[in-house]
């Protein structure tokens, strides 16, 4: 990416191998992107309809809870038996159920009344950790992204009609998978805009690193993020004479950019930085979050018009004009799909 322009050409053979290339086997050695969409078999019932579509599922103290982006209508969904905790879970795609995991069995409960069904257990190899359930796009099929006993991504997909857990292969998953951008980690990393009509990227400016936007028609490209105007950092995360970003991507729109930078790295090489928001248009950066995180673990409504968070074990929520404000206490909030 040193070059100053790309020529359109490149841009577009890039964009090859990014959807039916590089796409999969980042997504499969990454083995986390939290999803705002979910699987799922639709049931006669309905969630409750004076606010559809705003509503947020998330995990607190071991349970799923349900509320309202307004604030309101906080329910208690599903419960762990005893002692155990809920480990994951995944919203239907029509959002009446949400599907969960305690330990190895995989569950589901009715957003309107709770009911719970129990689905199977997930039959991988002894030693196999979950870390994560993700959306297909086969409604009775759910995703399971888990490490195997060496640590090694595995991909499993499990059939909820039949009860049936099997491991995929890379072609297999491609299928199944629904089809996102995914997150910007390395130089290398290429994020397609969700209308496809421009790439996101990460480039050395100087001693820092910046995000870029190019358009994939004309090649022409823009300096989207200005690190070196943020405050927040401190020396460690600046001891090799630079600024990083840890992490970077797209609203569902295309009109926004969520990012975090590299603000401060433990002796390990781990490295923290507050969540932000730059405006794709006007490129101004908000920062949202109050403490520092690992990554971009955000979701935005399905209409693209609010975002949700975790932040210091709360679900925080901020609109495009508004500042963030704390929901409930919990973690791993998710959106309810629109219907």
């Amino acid at each position: 990416m040193s070059s100053p322009v790309f020529a359109a050409t490149k841009v577009r053979e890039l964009l090859v191998t990014l959807v039916f290339g590089l796409f999969p086997m980042l997504f499969t050695a990454c083995a986390f992107r939290s999803q705002p969409s979910s699987t799922g078999k639709s049931t006669p019932n309905s969630s409750p309809s004076p606010a559809r579509g705003s509503m947020i599922a998330y995990v607190y103290e071991g349970q799923i809870r349900t509320i309202f982006s307004t604030g309101e209508g906080m329910r208690d969904i599903a419960s762990p038996p005893p002692g155990e905790s809920i480990n994951e879970f995944l919203w239907s795609s029509d959002g009446t159920r949400l599907y969960y995991t305690v330990g190895r069995e995989m569950l589901s409960a009715a957003v309107a009344d709770g009911k719970k069904s129990e689905l199977g257990a997930l039959t991988t190899p002894e030693g196999t950790a979950l870390d994560r359930l993700e959306s297909s796009r086969n409604p009775q099929v759910i995703i399971v992204h888990a490490f195997d006993a060496d640590a090694a991504p595995r991909i499993y997909s499990f059939a909820i009609d039949r009860r049936e857990t099997r491991e995929l292969t890379v072609d297999e998953y491609t299928s199944l998978a629904v089809l996102q951008s995914p997150t910007v980690r390395r130089f290398s990393d290429l994020s397609v805009s969700p209308d496809v009509t421009r790439v996101l990227f990460k480039a050395a400016v100087g001693t820092n690193e910046q995000l870029f936007v190019a358009d994939l028609e004309s090649g022409a490209r823009q300096q989207v993020t200005t690190v070196d105007e943020l405050d927040g950092f401190e020396d460690s995360a600046e001891a090799s004479g630079g600024r990083k970003i840890i992490e970077a991507e797209w609203s569902p729109d295309g009109r926004f950019i969520l990012f975090n930078p590299a603000q401060s790295c433990s002796d390990s090489g781990l490295c923290y930085g507050y969540l932000f928001l730059v405006d794709a248009g006007t490129l101004r950066q908000i920062r949202l979050s109050r403490e520092m995180m690992v990554g971009v673990a955000a979701a935005w409504d399905p209409k693209g018009e609010q975002v949700v968070f975790e932040d210091n074990g709360k679900v925080m929520i901020a609109g495009l004009s508004a500042e963030p404000k704390a929901l409930a206490d919990g973690n791993h909030p998710k959106w309810q799909p629109v219907r």
